[in-house]
């Protein structure tokens, strides 16, 4: 999968893990601002954390330089901190004899300290800038970042002229995801009260779409922005999903074999399950998975990331089509539905716009939103602009696509 050719995808959170040869002393942690841990001692798990959560990168951003000039009676408005920070971090334990050092930052804000753009991908310069940074504190082993581990990356896909985001995120938020761990749709302080829909697993990643003008309007982002996020750890999707290995595949069919000789499911759905989970063959398989910071590095790290951010998009359900009742009426009258099932379903959709009880047992409702689901389209309140029936946001072009009546 190429990345998009407008240049609105990149590495919007990084996080490697490297081996050291050893760190500062407790003092010059604590000087910058960190803390020292010592963990049940004593015991088999005795283990020591440093943590450093504010570690600068670079000069102090011009709001901080002046703050200590301006007088604290000054009614004036504060101007915003834009310095560039990461989260560093060492664990130690005695009994496997090894130390560990883990540092979690933003490629992006190195490049676009005061925005809230996305680089093309990580770039070799931004990340150079944290391994200068953390050089006070730890020595690696490695002189370079390139053969750190990948424990987690979020790669971001940014969408401009939404005119409608409520709708779709209302809409969307409605898909069944049954392989989905969790799901929901929540107001995420963190993003400055943006509404938020997310999807996924704590352990293997999570995907979420929110409304990037609501997240960061003091650093530019418009209202009709949205940014789609893949938060991909090791072991779980930045492996499987660009992995051309087929270990846990042979081991799951296994399993199912085992189940299928018992009786306890039959042949078609054995079969089923075969050609779900088969590895597939395309480029990034090939290519392999992320596991090392080198691996996001020139051509073959972008194809990497899209095609990563371009499956999730797709198993996430962000692209189905939305629209409101109107749109809703036309599907039922071109399904194959009885008079009464689509006279349910228009009733179940227009007391949800009006915000009115419907009266059906929340089994029957939930059967309905499933016809509902089946004809293609997820109802959301509002309207779309004059003359759209349905709409969706299409991922290869970075906006919204509008389907007339």
């Amino acid at each position: 999968m190429e990345p998009p050719a407008d240049g609105r995808m990149g590495a919007d959170k990084l996080s490697p893990t490297f081996e050291l040869r050893g760190r500062a002393s407790d003092d010059v942690w604590g000087a910058a601002g960190g803390r020292v841990a010592r963990h049940a001692p004593g015991t088999p798990g005795e283990h020591e954390e440093c943590v450093l959560p504010g570690l600068l990168i670079g000069a102090r951003c011009d709001a901080c330089e002046e703050r200590p000039l301006r007088s604290p009676l000054s009614k004036d408005p504060q101007p915003k901190c834009t310095c560039v920070t990461a989260r560093l971090s060492t664990i130690q334990i005695p009994k496997k004899q090894r130390l560990h050092g883990r540092v979690e930052f933003n490629p992006s804000r190195i490049v676009d300290a005061a925005g809230c753009s996305l680089v093309p991908h990580a770039q070799l310069p931004a990340v150079e800038r944290v391994w200068e940074a953390i050089s006070p504190f730890v020595t690696p082993v490695d002189d370079g970042p390139e053969r750190a581990h990948v424990t987690r990356i979020d790669v971001a896909r940014d969408f401009r002229g939404v005119r409608r985001l409520d709708m779709y995120l209302v809409g969307l938020q409605r898909v069944r995801r049954p392989y989905a761990k969790l799901t929901g749709t929540w107001t995420d302080p963190k993003l400055g009260g943006a509404q938020t829909v997310m999807t996924g697993s704590k352990s293997a990643g999570m995907a979420r779409l929110y409304a990037q003008g609501a997240a960061y309007p003091e650093r530019g982002a418009q209202p009709d922005w949205a940014r789609f996020e893949v938060q991909a750890r090791a072991g779980g999707w930045a492996d499987r999903i660009l992995s051309c290995c087929t270990a846990p595949f042979e081991r799951g069919a296994a399993r199912a074999r085992r189940v299928r000789e018992h009786g306890l499911i039959s042949g078609e759905e054995y079969g089923n399950y075969v050609a779900r989970t088969a590895p597939r063959d395309c480029e990034a398989a090939a290519l392999g998975a992320i596991n090392m910071v080198a691996d996001l590095y020139g051509d073959a790290g972008a194809v990497r990331m899209a095609t990563l951010s371009h499956e999730r998009w797709g198993w996430s359900g962000m692209g189905l089509e939305v629209g409101g009742i109107d749109a809703v009426l036309h599907a039922l009258l071109d399904s194959d539905y009885s008079p009464s099932v689509q006279g349910n379903l228009l009733r179940l959709v227009e007391c949800t716009q009006r915000g009115l009880a419907h009266g059906y047992h929340r089994n029957s409702e939930r059967a309905y939103w499933r016809k509902l689901e089946a004809l293609g389209i997820l109802f959301s309140d509002g309207e779309l602009p004059t003359g759209a029936l349905t709409g969706r946001l299409d991922w290869d072009s970075g906006t919204e696509v509008l389907r007339a009546a």
